[in-house]
């Protein structure tokens, strides 16, 4: 699976908040006057060194926590850097600084809720800084801005629409001869069909159950559909590849006269490095079924499970 969020952290990186020239303040002491001059010869671990024994001498300098982060941030250490942010933003919470180093420090370990949270104080504070490093564009994929979410409603066929990230794409496909319709609502816009994305929507949606797999059951129907599926299900899944399949959690659903239930799992493929989380809703009325998935990278769950978890209210069904 590709991931959106690596090319986002670069422009970022590039884009981003970087002090370019630090100076001490007047009568700052040595080891803050050394850090500055360390950093602004790009020196960045002597740079650290220092401004670790001025903060320690006085943890109270907004110029060494400064150097501090940013050179932390050029050395890649992370930790660090979220350490001078936190700090920052306690000192200085009406400035930039702190809130781009603890944003960008916790993006760049997977730390994606607390990022978030950051990410939304640096841009009600600072748009500029927010729209010029990229931080409002990490936002957009996860469907947040600085008051909540960005969505809109997707036609996905017919009488069949949903609310989801307006950031992402549609592409939907019939199947004239069943009825048959599939559609995907993406992160990244799928061009061909061995395109993969890393959050997105499937949705199927099967009008004539019986003739599509020969399904006899007399009554026909949503009990017995979602039992015969539910057991197609089971057989797929232990033919994949996996190295993890995990049902964390099941609930009835209802949507009009469509019923069934909806599940999150956990899972991840032999041939993939990063686990997946998916919701998956399982729906059906007399001679139709619908199976929709959402999903998304494991690390990144904790941010949509929210936005997916409201999804069912916004379906509409015919």
């Amino acid at each position: 699976m590709r991931s959106v969020f690596v090319n986002v952290v670069i422009i970022v990186v590039l884009l981003g908040c970087a002090v370019r020239h630090l100076s001490a303040q007047g009568g700052s002491f040595l080891e803050a006057d050394s850090a500055v001059r360390a950093y602004n010869m790009k020196n960045f671990t002597s740079a650290i060194d220092w401004a670790l024994k001025a903060t320690r001498i006085d943890d109270s300098n907004k110029e060494s926590w400064r150097v501090l982060g940013y050179s932390a941030r050029e050395v890649g250490d992370f930790d660090l850097m979220i350490k001078s942010g936190d700090v920052l933003s306690k000192l200085m919470p009406s400035e930039r600084h702190g809130w781009y180093l603890a944003s960008i420090g916790r993006y760049r370990k997977g730390q994606y809720v607390d990022a978030v949270s950051s990410m939304k104080e640096l841009c009600r504070i600072d748009p500029a800084t927010c729209k010029s490093a990229g931080i409002n564009s990490i936002l957009a994929t996860f469907s947040q801005d600085d008051v909540g979410v960005q969505d809109s409603t997707f036609t996905i066929h017919e009488g069949v629409s949903i609310s989801l990230p307006k950031s992402w794409h549609r592409d939907v496909k019939v199947n004239d001869s069943t009825g048959s319709v599939i559609a995907f609502v993406t992160l990244e816009q799928l061009k061909n069909e061995l395109d993969a994305f890393s959050a997105g929507l499937v949705f199927n949606w099967t009008r004539r159950v019986g003739e599509a797999y020969r399904f006899e059951d007399k009554d026909n129907n949503a009990q017995s559909i979602i039992k015969f599926w539910s057991e197609i299900d089971a057989k797929q899944t232990a033919e994949m590849p996996l190295v993890m399949w995990n049902v964390s959690d099941s609930s009835s659903v209802k949507i009009g006269q469509w019923s069934g239930f909806t599940r999150t799992v956990e899972l991840q493929l032999r041939d993939e490095a990063r686990p997946r989380t998916a919701q998956q809703t399982f729906l059906a009325k007399p001679d139709e079924l619908i199976v929709m998935t959402l999903e998304c990278g494991a690390p990144e769950w904790p941010v949509y499970k929210p936005r997916f978890r409201r999804v069912l209210s916004t379906l509409v069904l015919p």
